[in-house]
This record gives structure tokens, C-alpha cells and sequence, in this order.
């Protein structure tokens, strides 16, 4: 499971026990939604700060950041075999 913080942060929980198992940092401003790629390999965030970051989830280092929009971004998401990602802003909804 993993989840975005007001803290800018993505935390990644365990499942089982429902405890934090490590915390991911890169964005400047509020994590604003996060989701595994299909084959769980990623996580990308998008956040505030107008930038969709691609998480090695194997390492926890930043594979990718794209700084992509003009406004807040609210939204991302894979396409179902996760070789494409989107994500919109506040003026593209």
C-alpha cells in the first residue's frame, strides 16, 4: 500500500501488518496521488509542485521526474500493462 502525506512525502505500509515500511521524498509541495505500475516494479506520484515523479520501488530511488504541467496536478495513473502513464492538472480536467 502506499500513500501520499501533506508532508510532501509518499509513505509505503505493510499490508499485512499495517505499519509504515519506508517513506519516499522528492516532492516540494503536497502529494496530491500515487499508484503502483501493474507489475508493482513503480510507484508514481504526482503532486502540487506541478511534477510526476517514477519510483523504483526495489530501491526507492527516483527512476524518472517528469515536470510536465502548467498547474497542479491531480490525477495519474498506467494504462493496464503500465507502458503508458496519465495525469491531468486543475486546467485540463
Amino acid at each position: 500500500i502506499v500513500s501520499g502525506s501533506g508532508d510532501n512525502s509518499l509513505i509505503i505500509w505493510s499490508a499485512k501488518s499495517g505499519l509504515p515500511l519506508g517513506t519516499l521524498e522528492g516532492h516540494t509541495k503536497i502529494v496530491s496521488c500515487c499508484t503502483f505500475s501493474p507489475d508493482g516494479n513503480f510507484i508514481l506520484s504526482a503532486s502540487a509542485d506541478r511534477t510526476l515523479i517514477l519510483w523504483d520501488t526495489g530501491s526507492g530511488d527516483k527512476h524518472r521526474q517528469l515536470r510536465a504541467h502548467f498547474d497542479v496536478i491531480l490525477s495519474c495513473s498506467y494504462n493496464a500493462d503500465g507502458s503508458r502513464i496519465v495525469s491531468n492538472d486543475k486546467r485540463t480536467m
